[in-house]
């Protein structure tokens, strides 16, 4: 077994490897510890635990007075249990039965317990002078299972046998189950060597050497350990045999800490996933293949294990690090771009050189008609695509390659299901190594869109009909009412207006036929008194009336419109208009008035208010998806910049973080605006949050620990014309704070104020007599407690872009901004509205 050589303390053997199964004949007692004296003394004192078997427990105190004899401090080694002293009864025939496999079993239990105390072997001395000759056909195959076990752990055993008790051939058969014999002849000792066990060992040695030769050929790493066990057989270490020279190269241990060492003595935060993994190995038999991630060495590894005997495992790993980077580095890629293109609604379809396929995400199956699978790899020809497209989609592709430029472009299309789509297409290129590799369209469905935009047009064409169509009706009944009466019933009909009048005193009250129709009421029943015509009016509305009639009486305009409730439950709008009639004194005796079904009227207008509004939304949402597809393009882009030495950390990164921000910063108002319902006033105290959180979302400070106090005023809301730019100059100011306020520093502070003017104190009053215009002022300040900015830099004449763009946006709000450098950065900013 290969290792350190140990100390035998036999003046003839010198050292001993492990795994050494020897005999010694002796005649006599003296012989006897003559040799067991020094042997034991050599183990103690070279960490190892011993055992020593003794024919009767009468002999075990003289054992121990013969070795207190030698070894100092002999007292300490008994007491911490570094040896036993066990009678022969007691080892080899417990309940009164030889079994070799119990012994042997006990012989790997003690070894591992003294493995597991932290001892470097097994040191063992049997006696034998107990054995009959009825037992000794088993003894010596109990001994050739020893000279086999032995060699293969980390033990040295000795078997004393008295000469004067074994015949010849027994002598012989103690010889060759054993290394070599030791003897004692005129008074001197001498070492005998089986000729058949060196022959073993020399074909053996052979093999050794081609199989040493084979390992230190292989670039995998390797190793032979033998699985340490507690009382219960579970695995708890293991014991590392032998390893190849490729174990080195990848750990930087030196290959002598490995070879005799436990695995918890080399690692002790060691992951325990090691030891039941091979532990399972070692004692199942069965082989496990898999890749785990090693802590102690922050390396990933490929490893083979498999057993070589029941408790003996080998083990080969692979350090596969540096491919796992790189294929995490892929995946991670490869998992944002999947993530943004498997959950799109869009198109997302990616082309080469050639015009064929090489992705297409879910949303392309409906309209292809196809499974991705079957669309990669193939041309739209090769698809069936009707000839005059693929021209078409082909020449901006070309024109993409060829220019590296982004195209869009707007198209019918007719599915094989024969389903008509309208698709607006952005078709951008995808550079490696600054080559145009392949081009990315992102196809959007604006069917809904070109259909909602048709039947708007029509709606609009139908109401300017109706309304033609009604104004004739109107001119018609008109002349109708100056001709007679019949043809004033009729025009009221087309009209669906009725004239009515209103007895005050006697409360009674006059209907045209239109009204009976408009209110769903018999005719034969008269027209209604004022308390019985409230019940027709809505609940919600009937005060409304009561109050606006009563003003009329007192001679204020009466026009109206309210809600009526007829009969089956229906739900009318109708309009009235009215004149009050004085008589003398001026006294309101009469009102008369119409009454128009505007119900029809009411509901055009809801939808083309619902139309407008839908269609501002959609403007927004489009405008925001777009920002926010330019974004993530920028951090494509910035991707595949940052993986290039030459821009890396460079101006080139920083200049597409900005932008992106910029983009995102406007693509926020667009959001809020479509969240908000549609029209153009958005709430700008929620939006400037949510935009500062993103900023702080996106810088990393590393330890710096920034806090933020926002100041907003409540109910602020600004138009397109006002936000946008007032957004991005937030965006610029605090993110130049987040980027350079609070270079090596534990805390830092950015605060943000909005006010009217009314509000703002004394930073907004020293500005107050310079704002122009007779519309509400309001103060913005964003400010930190950071280094500040240099004095050498002017605001007004500033290189960077940042300020430079924040200069033209408050010029652009006809506002005035201004910088104070005490204690950090502070902008003040007044615009008016």
């Amino acid at each position: 077994m290969n290792g350190k050589l140990r100390k035998s303390g036999i003046d003839i053997i010198v050292d001993l490897p492990w795994g050494t199964h020897f005999c010694l004949f002796f005649r006599t007692k003296e012989d006897l510890l003559d040799i067991l004296v020094p042997y034991f003394k050599a183990g103690l004192e070279n960490n190892e635990f011993c055992i020593w078997i003794t024919s009767l427990p009468s002999e075990v105190e003289n054992a121990k007075e013969a070795l207190k004899k030698v070894v100092s401090d002999f007292d300490v080694y008994l007491e911490k249990g570094q040896i036993e002293f066990i009678p022969y009864i007691d080892w080899y025939l417990k309940n009164g039965i030889f079994d070799s496999e119990k012994i042997i079993n006990t012989w790997i239990k003690k070894l591992n317990n003294a493995l597991a105390s932290g001892y470097d072997g097994l040191r063992i001395a049997e006696n034998t002078s107990w054995l009959d000759k009825e037992d000794w056909n088993n003894f010596v195959d109990y001994e050739k299972k020893v000279d086999s076990l032995t060699g293969k752990y980390r033990m040295i055993a000795q078997c004393p046998y008295c000469l004067d008790a074994y015949s010849a051939a027994e002598t012989v058969d103690v010889i060759v189950n054993h290394q070599f014999t030791l003897t004692r002849r005129e008074g001197k000792w001498e070492q005998v060597e089986s000729s058949r066990r060196r022959q073993a060992e020399e074909t053996l040695h052979e093999s050794e050497v081609e199989y040493h030769r084979l390992l230190e050929s292989m670039r995998e790493a390797f190793f032979v350990a033998d699985i340490i066990t507690n009382e219960a057989g579970e695995p708890v270490d293991y014991l590392i045999v032998e390893a190849n020279q490729a174990l080195e190269s990848q750990t930087g241990v030196p290959l002598e800490q490995f070879i005799g060492n436990t695995a918890l003595r080399m690692y002790p935060g060691l992951d325990k996933f090691w030891i039941k993994t091979y532990g399972r190995v070692a004692l199942t038999g069965k082989p496990e293949q898999f890749d785990y991630y090693a802590d102690v060495q922050k390396r990933h590894y490929e490893v083979s294990a498999y057993q070589i005997r029941p408790g003996r495992f080998a083990a080969i790993f692979l350090d596969i690090t540096d491919r796992k980077r790189a294929e995490e580095a892929l995946i991670r890629n490869e998992n944002e771009f999947r993530t943004l293109a498997e959950n799109s609604p869009d198109i997302i379809s990616r082309f080469d050189r050639q015009k064929r396929h090489i992705y297409a995400n879910p949303a392309a199956v409906e309209p292809y008609g196809r499974s991705p699978e079957e669309i990669i790899g193939k041309t739209n020809s090769d698809l069936g695509m009707d000839p005059q497209q693929v021209k078409f989609w082909e020449e901006h592709y070309e024109n993409v390659f060829a220019t590296e430029k982004p195209e869009t472009m707007e198209f019918h299309y007719k599915s094989p299901e024969r389903k008509e789509y309208y698709f607006n297409t952005r078709i951008v290129p995808e550079f490696v190594d600054g080559e145009v590799t392949s081009v990315l369209a992102i196809s959007r469905d604006i069917t809904d869109i070109k259909e909602a935009e048709a039947k708007s047009k029509e709606t609009l064409d139908n109401l300017e009909k109706l309304v033609e169509e009604r104004t004739a009706e109107l001119k018609t009944a008109y002349k109708l009412l100056k001709e007679n009466e019949k043809g004033l019933a009729e025009a009221q009909k087309m009209a669906h207006m009725g004239n009515w009048e209103w007895d005050i005193a006697a409360d009674k009250a006059y209907w045209s036929e239109e009204m009976y129709r408009i209110f769903g009421r018999d005719p034969k029943k008269g027209a209604p008194p004022y308390n019985e015509y409230l019940s027709y009016i809505h609940p919600d509305d009937r005060d409304y009336f009561d109050n606006a009639t009563k003003k009329a009486v007192n001679g204020r305009p009466y026009s109206i419109e309210y809600r009526i409730a007829l009969a089956n439950g229906e739900e009318r709008i109708v309009h009235m208009q009215a004149e009050v009639i004085f008589g003398e004194k001026n006294i309101p005796i009469r009102v008369k008035g119409i009454v128009q079904d505007i119900t029809e009227r009411k509901k055009a207008e809801k939808a083309l208010i619902n139309l407008e509004i839908a269609r501002k939304k959609e403007i927004h949402h489009r405008i925001k998806n777009n920002l926010q597809v330019i974004s993530s393009l920028l951090d494509l882009q910035a991707e595949n910049f940052s993986n290039r030495k030459c821009v890396k950390d460079s101006d080139v990164l920083n200049a597409f973080r900005e932008s992106q921000d910029r983009v995102m910063s406007i693509a926020l108002i667009h959001e809020e605006l479509h969240e908000g319902g549609g029209d153009n006033a958005l709430y700008f105290s929620p939006y400037l949050e949510k935009l500062v959180e993103n900023l702080f979302q996106t810088y990393s400070l590393g330890n710096a620990d920034v806090s933020l106090s926002m100041d907003l005023e409540d109910d602020v809301f600004f138009d397109m014309d006002t936000a946008v730019p007032l957004g991005i100059i937030v965006n610029e100011l605090v993110s130049n704070s987040l980027k350079h306020a609070f270079p090596g520093r534990d805390k830092g502070k950015i605060q943000i104020k909005l006010f009217k003017e009314a509000k703002a104190g004394s930073e907004s009053n020293n500005n107050k007599e310079k704002l122009t215009g007779k519309g509400t002022g309001y103060t913005l300040i964003v400010s930190d407690d950071g280094t500040g900015i240099p004095d050498k830099i002017d605001l007004k004449n500033s290189d960077t872009l940042g300020l430079q763009l924040v200069n033209i946006l408050v010029d652009q709000l006809d506002g005035e901004i201004e910088l104070k450098r005490n204690k950090g950065t502070e902008f003040v900013i007044n615009i008016n509205i």
